[in-house]
């Protein structure tokens, strides 16, 4: 499916799925990841995040991998097209500040 076919799903459903995205490793890589945060001890906590789904928030922080995922060429050829640029350019670099903290405060823990 091309960017177009995407951003056509988005405004008609509010949702596009892309298919094959990253390989079977990167998702392996990402499951190993997230094991420390998956004990089932942090549910949602409303409606909306779903009372028996499990959460793990700031993902960027805690699974570096999971930027393969917001950087992928194909993700950000359908963002690039839904946000205006300067809003777009200062969520990156906000999500990276973010990332990049993250990993500091996990490395001074250790």
């Amino acid at each position: 499916m091309q960017t177009a076919e995407h951003l056509q799903r988005i405004r008609t459903d509010g949702f596009t799925v892309i298919e094959r995205l990253i390989d079977q490793s990167q998702i392996d890589t990402i499951k190993q990841e997230l094991a420390p945060w998956l004990h089932g001890e942090h549910y949602g906590r409303n409606d909306f995040e779903g009372f028996f789904s499990e959460r793990v928030y700031a993902l960027l922080a805690k699974t570096p991998s999971v930027a393969q995922l917001v950087e992928h060429p194909g993700v950000l050829a359908i963002v690039d097209e839904l946000l205006p640029r300067r809003r777009f350019r200062r969520w990156i670099r906000d999500a990276a500040a973010a990332t990049d903290a993250g990993r500091q405060r996990d490395l001074g823990a250790r």
